[in-house]
C-alpha cells in the first residue's frame, strides 16, 4: 500500500489493485501463472515491484496498469524487497540467503551478495545508497558495502533476526531478534552500543521516527516506543548509549 492504492496477489499469480478511499477495484495485473512472493510500492510513487517464484522481478505502473520492466534474478524464491530512499535502487532478499541489488532506471544488476547461511528475513538500503543492511535466520546482521561487494557481520549473534532498520541520520542500525531483544550498532565503528529488553515475543518490525532518537518496535506482545538521549548529547558527553541501563523501560507499551 502506498497510501492511495492497495495491491494484493492471488493464487493464480494475478495482482489486483484497489483504491483505499473509497475501497474500489481499479485493475488487474496479469503476467503468467507464477506465484507472487513479495509486493511493495516504490516510496512516494505508483510504481509497484512484484517478485515471483520463477526468478523474475517485475516493475508495474499502477496508475497506467502497465508493466515497466522485468528483471531475471539468480534466485527462485525472493520474498523480501527494499528500496533506496531516493527510489533509485531495489534490493531483493531470498530464502537461500542471497541478496541482489538492481538499479531501477538502468534495469541493471549492481550487486549479488552472498554470506548468509539462512533466509533473508529483512533488509534495507542505507540512506546514502552505499550499503545494504540484512538480517538473517542464521542469527546474523550484515552490513554490505555495495562498492566492494563485501559484508561485515555486526556483533550480537542470535538464533534469528527478524527485522532491521537504519536511523534517519544514517548513524545507527537496529535489529530485532527472536528472543525479544533489540540490538543497536554504530555504523561508523560497527560496534554494538545498546541492547533493549522488554518484549517477550519475537520483534517483527522496527522503525526509527524522524527525530532520530526514537525507535518503534512491533511484536505480538506489544508495540513499544523507545527513546534515547539525542546523538548530540551522547557525543558531547562521550558516554554513549552503551552506558545507559540495557533494560531501559520504553515510554509506553
Amino acid at each position: 500500500m502506498n497510501g492511495r492504492l492497495l495491491a494484493a496477489d492471488s493464487a493464480n499469480g494475478e495482482i489486483t489493485l484497489w483504491t483505499v478511499k473509497p475501497p474500489k477495484l481499479i485493475g488487474r495485473l496479469a503476467s503468467g501463472v507464477s506465484k507472487v512472493t513479495a509486493l511493495r510500492f516504490v516510496p512516494n510513487s505508483n510504481l509497484l515491484a512484484a517478485a515471483r517464484d520463477d526468478a523474475t522481478l517485475e516493475l508495474w505502473d499502477a496508475s497506467a496498469l502497465t508493466r515497466r520492466a522485468s528483471f531475471t534474478t539468480r534466485s527462485n524464491y525472493m520474498d523480501r524487497l527494499a528500496f533506496a530512499s531516493d527510489s533509485s535502487l531495489v534490493a531483493v532478499g531470498s530464502t537461500d540467503g542471497t541478496i541482489e541489488v538492481w538499479h531501477i532506471q538502468q534495469e541493471k544488476r549492481l550487486a549479488s551478495l552472498t554470506g548468509h547461511q539462512g533466509r533473508i528475513q529483512d533488509l534495507c538500503i542505507t540512506r546514502d545508497n552505499s550499503s545494504v543492511l540484512s538480517a538473517g535466520s542464521d542469527g546474523r546482521v550484515i552490513l554490505w558495502n555495495l562498492a566492494t561487494r563485501r559484508g561485515v557481520v555486526l556483533g550480537g549473534r542470535m538464533n534469528s533476526y527478524y527485522c532491521v532498520a537504519e536511523s534517519t541520520d544514517g548513524r545507527r542500525a537496529a535489529a530485532g531478534a527472536d528472543d525479544g531483544t533489540i540490538r543497536i550498532w554504530d555504523l561508523a565503528s560497527k560496534q554494538e552500543v545498546a541492547v533493549l529488553r522488554g518484549h517477550t515475543e519475537h520483534v517483527r518490525r522496527l522503525a526509527f521516527l524522524p527525530d532520530g532518537n526514537s525507535l518503534v518496535s512491533v511484536s505480538r506482545d506489544a508495540i513499544r516506543i523507545w527513546r534515547a538521549a539525542s546523538l548530540a548529547e551522547i557525543d558531547a558527553s562521550e558516554i554513549g548509549i552503551q552506558n545507559r541501563p540495557p533494560s531501559a523501560v520504553p515510554d509506553h507499551p
